[in-house]
């Protein structure tokens, strides 16, 4: 996520909230299967990316395990992703 934007999606359609414009910006999902989806984002590491537990964080009370992906390949536009995962006891 960017920072001051939402994004939703059904895997349909993505939806992207724009907060400083109160704008929301609605698209078809494009079938790429280079992009991260909400149906491969918790198997998108096991090829193209490096994957690192970088420790957990406690905020408000709920402790968060957080988890950095790196792609394998330079030339990906995406240079990592972060992954702020709710840690259930």
């Amino acid at each position: 996520m960017l920072p001051g934007r939402m994004l939703f999606s059904d895997g349909k359609t993505v939806w992207t909230y724009v907060k400083e414009g109160n704008e929301v910006q609605i698209n078809n999902v494009k079938n790429d299967d280079n992009a991260i989806t909400p149906t491969n984002i918790f198997t998108i590491y096991e090829k193209g990316f490096l994957f690192k537990f970088a420790g957990e964080q406690t905020t408000n009370g709920m402790v968060y395990q957080l988890v950095e992906l790196v792609p394998v390949d330079p030339k990906k536009e995406l240079f990592k992703i972060k992954l702020t995962i709710k840690q259930e006891r």
